[in-house]
């Protein structure tokens, strides 16, 4: 198992909580970092606890220094990065589980969020606790415990940690909802944090739900599946409501570039517009170099075999 560690108090308790228990139980831990030197001295005084830490407990650290992408998804690309550095990291430690130390004040903020955004139920249940990442499976394990709960048991055990100042800054919205949204979102319920996290698994077993339902219409509207590929029939597609067509599309995006991380709510719409309205056919461009085509009564996701055919 691969644990994301940053240093702050959240990832030092889950690394405290992980050493204990490979104690105890022999289970095998490894440790990754990412020092981003975007704080320049506080980034390496974090990543010297985090070493520090790691070898008084005789566990395995692998660091990685890069600086992510400056501009509007500074956050974003830190994100990626991290994410691909826990994947190498967990392959060259022959590893099949990586863990973040997100809690349920972080699950709070990330629905929040994506109530913001404007996002669809998937987004509305917030984190898992657990789910693939390509072939690894991802973790969250403290995800059932607050930030209040998870700062008094680095008290009680005396875990070490450091205090990322940026956190407090208002330019980042996670940070706005932190400090002034979820405060006035308070005074309407003082359990807002924990209505939000219940919201949130609800939610999630209604998407589980609608997944199975989704992966099923698929199977019965699927007439083409292969390689750069993925077609439905129209004529079944249709008939089903907004909601699952949405999916649909979805999926057979998915099944034909093998990811949906750059396919997004309006480019659905569009695919679904060109589906349903009268005529013989239609074309959309997705990113290169995938194309929605529709043709009688198919309605195909598939890729341009030259720039002529965009």
């Amino acid at each position: 198992m691969v644990l994301a560690v940053s240093g702050g108090v959240d990832s030092m308790v889950m690394l405290d909580l992980f050493w204990r228990l490979s104690v105890l139980q022999g289970i095998s831990v490894s440790v990754a970092h990412v020092n981003y030197g975007l704080r320049g001295r506080d980034s390496d005084a974090d990543e010297r606890l985090v070493r520090k830490i790691c070898e008084s407990r005789e566990l395995q650290l692998d660091v990685l220094r890069k600086r992510p992408s400056k501009g509007k998804n500074l956050q974003d690309d830190a994100r990626l990065v991290r994410y691909r550095f826990l994947g190498e990291t967990a392959a060259k430690r022959g590893a099949r589980i990586i863990a973040t130390a997100h809690h349920m004040d972080d699950q709070a903020e990330t629905i929040l969020l994506h109530v913001i955004r404007g996002s669809g139920l998937r987004g509305l249940a917030g984190m898992s606790a657990k789910g693939a990442r390509g072939p690894l499976t991802l973790i969250r394990p403290l995800l059932f415990a607050s930030r209040k709960e998870i700062e008094i048991y680095a008290k009680r055990h005396r875990v070490r940690s450091r205090r990322d100042k940026t956190n407090s800054k208002s330019a980042y919205t996670r940070n706005r909802i932190r400090h002034s949204l979820l405060p006035a979102l308070a005074k309407f319920n003082p359990r807002i944090v924990e209505a939000l996290c219940e919201m949130g698994k609800r939610l999630k077993g209604e998407d589980d739900a609608l997944a199975l339902v989704a992966l099923e219409a698929f199977e019965d509207s699927a007439a083409v599946s292969e390689q750069g590929r993925v077609s439905l029939r129209r004529s079944i597609f249709c008939e089903f409501p907004r909601g699952l067509r949405s999916r649909l599309l979805r999926l057979a995006f998915e099944k034909a570039t093998g990811s949906t991380a750059d396919l997004n709510a309006d480019q659905i719409d569009k695919m679904d517009s060109i589906a349903l309205k009268k005529g013989p056919g239609g074309q959309y461009r997705l990113r290169a170099p995938w194309k929605f085509v529709r043709d009688g009564d198919l309605i195909t996701i598939r890729s341009s075999a030259t720039k002529c055919d965009r």
